[in-house]
This record gives structure tokens, sequence and C-alpha cells, in this order.
């Protein structure tokens, strides 16, 4: 604490001393540079040269450079293919290059901020909760990504593949300090991170001059994500959950890990729940914690059915995602038997009715108690963070429905209306999912899920005019 005295005196209370402090100035610069080689159609070759810089930056770091080259070759366009008939398109691409990013910079991360208080009545300085660091550097990304591009049977089937590798250098974030520095966080370069897998695209579609039209679109995403280095060992990630699983960044694993115990199931004796001591000290503490990676699924897509018919028209459009898990906290909150402050006991999920009764039950809910208990000795022991409240949160989900009515042209003519549309449109008609909770997509983005609102299921009727 820095005491201003008589010349922090002189500028008012602490609230004009910080209205007196709030002009900035940012400067960007950029240039750029590109080269592109196209020989018949055939073959493409590309480069491309930028540099920036920012005033949020401290000189030495202020400027980056970020290269870039591409190549591509459309195979159809060659010779041997001339007289074929079966690809209308057939291109292979390829790209690597380096790209940067600062916007979570604010342009005064580099400083060590001072803060307007009071100390014993007197106007005083003090430093801000988040120091600067002056070494902060731009983020870094390096990219390679290879894809084919095809077009058959006259383009009613088409097919995109990529493979993408991305490796992020410099990641920026914010780390804790101690609290001798006066401040809780501060900006880092807290590591580097990589993302790789493929992306896929495919569209089947009918005949164009078929009575009955229709169309089939698909797409699929499977990354895998590793962290490669972090500043410390473990990181915190994701928002804290008082009683909850702390979610943590890890070296070697995916982003978003969640620190529990290892469940073994429930003690068909005690109904009491069984927790992996894996240290065998007899205790059961932070040094028992298993990381257990739950934000990120296997793979994700989508896929869109229309057809056509006379003026109808309908379109659903479905969206999956297989492999991802939840922790569900709102689910571990409500193992709690205890009464709230109505003296009332919260409304439960089903699958207490599946709960220990009597020994040699067999089950995966443990018994309904209140007070100390089980091996632990403690108030919460069959509700402690543990893999029992992983779920596996896989689902198919009709996102969109579309049904549609053009009226006939010579019905409007009359009425001196050029285009009329009925419509009836619904949202997240139905869910298929082994998941026990409302909504399998309610989860944050670390994978934890803290309340339980699901999305909603809506229905639109309307009327598209044109005059």
């Amino acid at each position: 604490m820095i005491d201003g005295g008589g010349a922090a005196s002189a500028y008012g209370s602490t609230g004009s001393i910080s209205a007196l402090n709030n002009n900035y100035l940012e400067t960007s610069e950029a240039y750029f540079g590109r080269v592109a080689f196209d020989w018949d159609n055939k073959y493409m070759l590309g480069a491309s040269l930028r540099t920036d810089g920012s005033s949020k930056l401290n000189k030495d770091n202020r400027y980056s450079w970020f290269p870039s080259v591409s190549a591509g070759w459309d195979i159809a366009q060659e010779a041997f293919m001339q007289d074929q008939k079966l690809f209308q398109f057939f291109k292979i691409r390829s790209s690597y290059g380096l790209s940067g990013n600062i916007r979570a910079v604010n342009n005064f991360t580099t400083q060590h901020l001072m803060q307007a208080t009071s100390n014993l009545s007197d106007p005083a300085l003090r430093y801000r909760d988040v120091i600067g660091n002056p070494n902060i550097r731009w983020e870094e990304t390096k990219q390679f990504d290879a894809g084919i591009d095809v077009g058959m049977f006259r383009n009613r089937l088409t097919l995109t593949v990529d493979y993408y590798n991305k490796s992020t250098s410099g990641l920026i974030s914010t780390r804790f300090v101690p609290w001798e520095f006066g401040a809780q966080t501060m900006p880092y370069n807290v590591g580097d991170i990589r993302n790789k897998g493929f992306d896929v695209e495919l569209a089947v579609s009918s005949n164009p001059n078929a009575a009955i039209s229709w169309r089939v679109e698909t797409n699929l995403n499977l990354n895998r994500n590793k962290i490669l280095s972090l500043s410390d060992s473990v990181l915190s990630y994701g928002t804290f959950i008082f009683g909850g699983p702390q979610s943590q960044a890890r070296v070697g694993q995916a982003v978003g890990s969640v620190q529990v115990y290892n469940s073994l199931g429930v003690d068909p004796q005690t109904g009491d729940m069984i927790y992996e001591d894996r240290n065998k000290d007899g205790k059961w503490d932070a040094k028992d914690y298993i990381y257990v990676p739950i934000a990120l699924p296997k793979f994700t897509g989508g896929t869109t059915l229309s057809a056509g018919y006379k003026g109808i028209s309908v379109e659903a459009l479905f969206s999956y995602v297989v492999g991802n898990k939840i922790y569900d906290y709102y689910e571990q909150s409500l193992r709690n038997y205890d009464l709230d402050w109505f003296g009332a006991m919260p409304n439960k999920f089903d699958v207490v009715n599946d709960r220990w009764r009597k020994p040699n039950d067999k089950t995966s809910v443990p018994r309904a108690i209140t007070g100390v208990h089980g091996a632990g000795k403690s108030v919460d022991w069959n509700y402690r963070p543990s893999t029992q409240f992983i779920y596996d949160a896989s689902y198919l989900r009709l996102r969109n429905l579309t049904i549609a009515y053009m009226l006939p042209k010579r019905l409007l003519d009359k009425a001196t209306i050029s285009r009329c549309k009925v419509y009836a449109a619904a949202q997240n008609l139905f869910t298929i999912t082994n998941y026990i909770g409302f909504d399998p997509e309610s989860a944050n983005n670390s994978g934890i899920l803290s309340s339980n609102l699901p999305n909603p299921r809506s229905m639109v009727l309307g009327v598209d005019l044109s005059f």
C-alpha cells in the first residue's frame, strides 16, 4: 500500500482519481505480401508473408512474422481425364502457415497498474488484482492442411475431406500468483497445445429433372487435442465450483480434465461408496485424485435431409455427438439428503429409486443417509467428487424441422401476390441419449454441468409474402 498523502488529496475522492485515468490509444501496424501461380488451371502455387505489430506489447515482443505456402493440383483438368465422365472435378491441395493472436491481450496487459483506494481514511494507491507481464508475446499457431475435393455423377455427389494438424505455442491465458504480489493473477504465455483431425463433408442429391427432388448433406469432425507443455505441470481450467470437481489442464492430456476420486462402486454390505485409496495410506485425500479428460468428444457431426414435390418441401437437420462425457455436479448436489432452508428435501432424479436399501443389494446408487458415514467418516462421503458422476453424454438430436408449401402462382395472380409460402418449423423436437439429465448439451466448455437448464423446444407457424 502506498500512502498518497497530501498529493493524492489534491485529486479528491478515490472515485475521482480513477475517472481521471480512462484514456488510451492503441496502434496496430501490418504489412502483407502475396504471390500466386496458376498454370493452365491445373497446377496452383501460392505464398504469402505478413508481419504484424501492436502497441499492446512491449518493444521487444511487438512484431511477429507469419509466412504461409499452398499448392493445389486439379487432376480433372489433365489430358488423361478428358475422356471419362465419372469425375467433374478432382482436386488435391495442401498448405502450411503461421498465424498469430493477441485478442486476449488488453491495452495494459504489460503494465503494472495502480488502483485508487484509501488507507486510514486517506486516499492511497494499491496494485490491481491483475498485475502486468512485460514479457507477454504473440500466441503463434503453425498449421498444416491437406485435402481433397471430388465431384461425381454430374456433381450429384460431392465429397470434401480435410486433414489438419495445428500446434499453438505461447497460448495466452492467466496464471495465479502468490498473494505477496498484492494481486491474484497475471497474463502469461502458459503453454503449447495441439489439435489434429479430419473434417469430412458429403452431399448426394437427386437428378435435377426428377419429379421428387431430394438432397442429403452430412459432415463429420474428428479432433484429437493434446496439451504439449505448460508453465506449470497442472493449471486450473474453467470455472471454480465449490464442492465440485476441479477442472484442470494437464500436460499429456486433452483440455478439460477433472480431478476426482476413482469410484469403485457401492459396497453391497453397507450401501456406502468405495473409493480407490491410491497410495494405500488408509486415508482419502488429494493424493488419491485421478485426472479424467471429459470436455472433448470423439467426434461430432450433422446431417441435413431435404425433399420437395410440387411446392411442398421438407427439411430436417440432425446433429450428433459421440464419446462426449459430462461431469454432472447437479446430480452430485442432489445426492445430499439434508433438508434445505425451508425444511424440505429437494427433488431428485429417478435414479434414486435404484438406491441401496438392504445388505447384498447390488446397485450403483448409494444409500440415502445424512450425517457422518462411510469409510472416510464424513458427511459428504457418498457424494464426494468422483467418477460416479461422469456420464456418457453422446446424443442424436433433431435440431430443426421445417415443412413448407409454396402456393401455386395461378392462385396468387388474382390477389396481386407474387409469392406466398406457408410454413411450420420446430426446434429440438427430440433427443436420443442415455444421459440421465435433462440435456446433454447443458455442460459448459470444461465439461462440467452445474445447472440443468435444457435447450427449449419451440414451434413456429408463419407465412412469407412477397408483392
